[in-house]
């Protein structure tokens, strides 16, 4: 595994993590949902309503965002032996938990 400096490891995990909620963002306003609901929840409930075509937009922004956790987990991980705190190395962890759910799913 790369070795990961400090400051390029953590810069690198920044910007995924900006695209991300720049993702997230886009995806919770109209014309991706229209409520409440999950990304994902709502993703499902508009093609199962209007079919795929109609949301075909939507599909290649979900799929960056699962590449963006891919990314993130890999930075993180190369990252961590050198991490200078608990907190992170725990914070890392929890992240890689929750991009498998999401891959999952």
């Amino acid at each position: 595994m790369p070795v990961v400096s400090d400051e390029r490891g953590l810069r690198a995990v920044g910007v995924v993590l900006i695209q991300n909620q720049k993702l997230i963002k886009e995806l919770q306003a109209e014309p991706f949902t229209d409520n409440d609901a999950g990304i994902l929840v709502a993703y499902l409930a508009n093609i199962r309503r209007d079919g795929l075509p109609k949301h075909a937009a939507m599909k290649p922004r979900l799929e960056q965002m699962a590449d963006n956790h891919v990314a993130i987990v890999t930075l993180l991980t190369a990252y961590a032996p050198q991490a200078r705190t608990l907190g992170l190395v725990a914070a890392a962890n929890k992240l890689r938990k929750d991009a498998a759910l999401r891959r999952d799913r």
